[in-house]
């Protein structure tokens, strides 16, 4: 009984729990379609992000040009009554519509015989931007969001056997984060005409990362890859852009946001 309970205090312990962002593999086709287990078989420009050591195995002067075209369908609904209306809050649904995500390698071996290099600019697979209605029970939270991640990218690999390469993309890494919401000029209150409209408008040049690769054919038709790449971190600033109602005046506009 004694080591039930002790393994039960185990199961049941809390822990810290942290939020996720809205990523959507995969970049490519190939790897789309391979539920993202690519990182052994990269054979065209994306290899740039999923394992920069397998540019060593493709030849001559390469173009990759990928894009993802992406829609959200989201809706919320707000539990309890409008306090103007005594009405049940109506529900509301993202507009903002299709997000495009771009994707662009080029790779080459300058005619050497055992290196490969590439240069690229993409961004993260993911739905950046939302939108809902200006006068929406959400207003409080959120009214539109914009959130754009670029990465330029250059890559080196070299083969150091015939069934042996290793490889690193360097990537800059730049954001640009845009958010609008309304705050209530008087706590508790939702009257619309005490809503104070303000916008977020953050950059963050978040500079070098990197990710490194390996990929080793052991034997014929076996191939082993690996790649890491850290965390990037966000710490963008810039300023908060608020319209108080006539007689009402605002100072300070800076704003902090960090993401990681």
């Amino acid at each position: 009984f004694a080591k039930f309970c002790g393994a039960c205090s185990l199961l049941f312990s809390p822990s810290a729990a942290h939020a996720a962002g809205w990523e959507i593999p995969d970049h490519g086709a190939r790897a789309l379609g391979r539920g993202g287990a690519f990182i052994a078989s990269a054979n065209d420009g994306t290899a740039l992000v999923y394992n920069p050591a397998a540019l060593a195995f493709q030849d001559g002067t390469r173009l990759t040009l990928a894009s993802h075209f992406i829609t959200h369908q989201s809706d919320f609904a707000r539990a309890g009554n409008d306090p103007i209306t005594c009405q049940p809050f109506g529900a509301v649904s993202n507009d903002a519509g299709v997000f495009w995500v771009p994707f662009v390698t080029v790779s080459s071996r300058f005619g050497l015989k055992n290196w490969t290099f590439a240069i690229g600019v993409h961004g993260p697979n993911s739905y950046g931007r939302v939108r809902f209605p200006e006068s929406g029970a959400q207003r409080y939270s959120l009214i539109e969001s914009d959130f754009v991640v670029i990465h330029y990218s250059f890559a080196a690999a070299w083969r150091l056997h015939p069934r042996l390469a290793v490889g690193a993309t360097i990537e800059w890494v730049d954001s640009h984060i845009k958010f609008r919401q309304k705050i209530p000029l008087i706590a508790g209150s939702e009257d619309p005409a005490n809503d104070i409209p303000s916008t977020v408008d953050v950059t963050d040049h978040v500079g070098f990362n990197a990710i490194l690769g390996v990929r080793w054919e052991f034997l014929d038709g076996f191939v082993f890859g690996l790649s890491a790449r850290p965390p990037i971190f966000v710490r963008a600033t810039g300023t908060v852009t608020s319209t108080p109602p006539a007689g009402i005046t605002i100072s300070g506009n800076t704003a902090k946001l960090t993401v990681s």
